[in-house]
């Protein structure tokens, strides 16, 4: 995020009534911890080799066009 957006977001906040402000902020903060935590969860999946390279693959094959639906059936 740019200098600017961290501005423009504190900008918003500080013009808030005292008890938006509070609650706001809460918010926010929950919201980022959140995001830390998918960020650390999303870093550990690709770093496991297994499932990172499985991944990768099937991200690969569907852009290439060779993915097909699971059928249900054959399994």
């Amino acid at each position: 995020m740019s200098s600017a957006a961290i501005t423009t977001v504190v900008t918003i906040l500080e013009s808030l009534p005292r008890m938006s402000k509070l609650v706001s902020s809460k918010h926010l903060s929950e919201y980022l911890m959140d995001l830390q935590d998918e960020t650390e969860w999303d870093r550990q999946f690709e770093e496991s080799t297994c499932f990172g390279r499985r991944r990768r693959r099937a991200k690969e094959q569907s852009a290439e066009g060779l993915a097909r639906p699971l059928d249900y059936d054959q399994l």
